[in-house]
């Protein structure tokens, strides 16, 4: 009766109009500063008409996050706090971003992790991925270092998948990155060589753990203590940002770059921040992450530095190996001291959020192209490692997910990838135009469809067995 009911909410909703859905907005979130927990806030896609969507005013909720929200494939948006929670040590949750219901999905409870400073990480399986500053079994001072886990969104199910100081690392304030089909890659600000911080790889499938590279003290080594996440750039290699370094202790922190497919020296300085006038006058001091633009360049902040020691906007350009200083944050017009990171809209335009002198947070737009910052809004708490986020079209509704028989289909319409789960693994998807030229064929043990290169309209998605039918529908692709 259930899966009647599905299919009958599925047919009223192909007769609906979908351009309601192709309106963007950027969103954020931001913890406490005195006054409340936390809220999460949407602004349109250009950074106006601010709206607090979710206020953490019950602990039991979660209060005070620190990281970014995601948006999965089933249209939710998925995030953490880092306190609050029936233990008080943080929890999961999901909102729905259409009508802003929030529902709390896990609690930590100290010894599957706790205290999350990062944000959580779709892999290609559906599934979440993320890890806890603090947490696990191990009691001892130096063992609280935080797990790495898993989270099915499908069945709210959680688990705990590797304790960080069982591979002698710890206490990440970055998230995970999927670099390839089931493998991950993290940071870590203690552990490797000389305990200041590790790079590592975790595969999903088989649950190994490799230890990637280590931050190491000294002049000429690349950085130590990296609080951010890991960037997978075009070119393959990978890029982060350490908190100092360069110089031990005293640098001001390394753009690092890694790459795997060197036999030795696999992480390098790419360049160094200095906190020693006048080159601290660049910047120093990075505790966020970097982005890659549609120009192939990377962006980033400092902390420090700068004309006004409020922090920093630069640029990396990958091919010349250059650093650039762009702009300098006044601490009395703009704010100081940006503890997140940059992201680009899809206007072209660099977005971020950074704090005041008397403590009130700001949504800030920058432009490449012309070296113009302009605050967009106010914005409600204190934002700490957090990226804003411009959600896609993605349809919040039961026609997100079809069921057919042995068949979960979804999310549709669909914006690039389409999961399909079955437990027939050895049939074909044939993806055609109503006009029946097909534009896609594999094999369904893969689990999903790429669909990001397929143009905007209405397919017929059909899964055969030798010269057997077993299942049709249509499929609305919409990017």
């Amino acid at each position: 009766m259930n899966s009647l009911i599905k299919l009958i909410a599925i047919s009223i909703c192909w007769l609906l109009p979908v351009s309601g859905y192709c309106q963007k907005q950027l969103w954020g979130m931001s913890a406490s500063n005195g006054s409340n927990q936390g809220v999460i806030f949407k602004t349109d896609s250009v950074g106006n008409n601010y709206v607090n969507v979710y206020t953490f005013s019950n602990a039991l909720n979660g209060k005070d996050p620190y990281g970014s929200l995601i948006q999965a494939k089933d249209g939710y948006l998925y995030g953490m706090t880092s306190r609050g929670g029936l233990y008080g040590y943080g929890v999961i949750f999901k909102l729905n971003p259409q009508t802003g219901v929030y529902t709390k999905t896990h609690d930590f409870d100290s010894v599957n992790g706790m205290t999350p400073y990062g944000s959580l990480c779709e892999a290609q399986n559906g599934k979440l991925y993320g890890m806890t500053y603090k947490g696990g079994t191990h009691t001892s001072p130096n063992a609280n270092r935080g797990v790495l886990f898993e989270y099915n969104p499908v069945n709210g199910t959680f688990a705990k998948k590797l304790e960080l100081i069982s591979e002698n690392c710890g206490n990440p304030h970055g998230s995970l990155i999927e670099t390839s089909n089931g493998v991950l890659h993290g940071l870590t600000t203690v552990g490797g060589g000389d305990a200041t911080g590790l790079l590592f790889r975790y595969n999903i499938n088989t649950g190994s753990f490799d230890k990637m590279g280590s931050f190491i003290m000294g002049p000429v080594w690349s950085g130590i203590q990296p609080e951010g996440s890991l960037l997978l750039a075009s070119s393959g290699l990978m890029y982060g940002l350490s908190k100092y370094g360069g110089a031990g202790w005293s640098g001001g922190g390394v753009l690092f770059q890694y790459d795997e497919k060197q036999l030795l020296n696999k992480l390098s300085t790419a360049h160094k921040f200095s906190e020693v006038t006048p080159d601290s006058l660049q910047g120093h001091e990075v505790i966020g992450s970097l982005i890659q633009a549609t120009n192939s360049k990377l962006y980033g902040m400092t902390v420090l530095g700068g004309t006004d020691n409020a922090g920093t906007i630069f640029e990396f350009d990958t091919t010349t190996k250059k650093h650039k200083k762009l702009y300098d944050f006044d601490s009395t017009a703009h704010g100081y001291c940006p503890q997140g990171s940059l992201m680009q809209a899809s206007d072209g335009k660099l977005y971020g959020l950074i704090t005041s002198a008397n403590g009130q947070a700001k949504m800030f737009q920058y432009d490449i192209a012309t070296n113009t910052l302009v605050i967009k809004t106010n914005v409600t708490g204190t934002p700490y490692y957090t990226t804003l986020i411009e959600t896609k079209n993605i349809p919040m509704a039961v026609s997100s997910i079809a069921v057919g028989n042995q068949y979960v289909i979804y999310p549709n319409p669909v914006n690039d990838i389409l999961y399909i789960n079955t437990t027939i693994k050895d049939a074909e998807i044939v993806l055609s135009s109503l006009d029946r030229k097909v534009v896609l064929k594999q094999t369904v043990s893969k689990g999903f469809v790429d669909v990001s290169a397929i143009q905007n309209g209405t397919y017929t998605l059909t899964i055969t067995k030798g010269a057997s039918r077993l299942h049709s529908e249509k499929v609305l692709v919409q990017h």
